[in-house]
């Protein structure tokens, strides 16, 4: 065959695990077993170094915080002159409370093609505060109120709601039954 080059393996071919010959690819051999330094070859030895290993890390584990957690009551926003012009608080504070008058919360209501959107609370007195408004920036934050939202709004005294906050995390103040 003139112009054809054939390439051949080696006559003779080692595997070499490391720097140790195995001995030929062709014949059924085993390897010898790498060596391992003495006090590295099992027994007792490294028991104790793993116990301390889990030791610190029961100890670490152990003194891990919760999360950040916040307990904010309904509380009345006023004006120059004291009048109440909206409040904030967690909804999740309010009902856990141990009086039985705190609420807070927001709603949104559409009829027909009209969206409303409106805000209320009641602080441990009893006193009560509300606004509405169908500004639809203000209807989309009232719609973002969750269970165990916190909540701030304020009105322009008149009724008519012109903020309305809405925050949801983790450190707020889940409720309870």
């Amino acid at each position: 065959m003139a112009g054809t080059l054939r390439l051949r393996p080696p006559a003779r071919s080692t595997i070499r695990i490391g720097n140790r010959d195995c001995g030929h690819r062709r014949r059924v051999f085993q390897c010898p077993r790498p060596f391992i330094p003495k006090g590295f070859q099992g027994g007792t030895t490294m028991k104790p170094a793993i116990s301390v290993a889990l030791a610190a890390t029961l100890a670490l584990a152990a003194t891990a915080h919760a999360g950040d957690k916040a307990n904010v009551p309904v509380t009345f926003k006023t004006n120059a002159q004291g009048h109440t012009i909206g409040a904030f608080g967690m909804a999740g504070t309010a009902r856990n409370s141990a009086d039985t008058k705190q609420s807070i919360g927001c709603f949104v209501s559409a009829l027909g093609n009209s969206l409303q959107a409106g805000c209320e609370a009641q602080n441990a007195a009893g006193g009560y505060v509300s606004c509405t408004t169908t500004g639809a920036a203000l209807v989309t934050a009232a719609g973002a109120v969750g269970p165990d939202s916190y909540i701030d709004f304020s009105h322009d005294g008149a009724g008519n709601c012109n903020s309305i906050y809405v925050a949801n995390g983790s450190s707020n103040a889940v409720k309870q039954p």
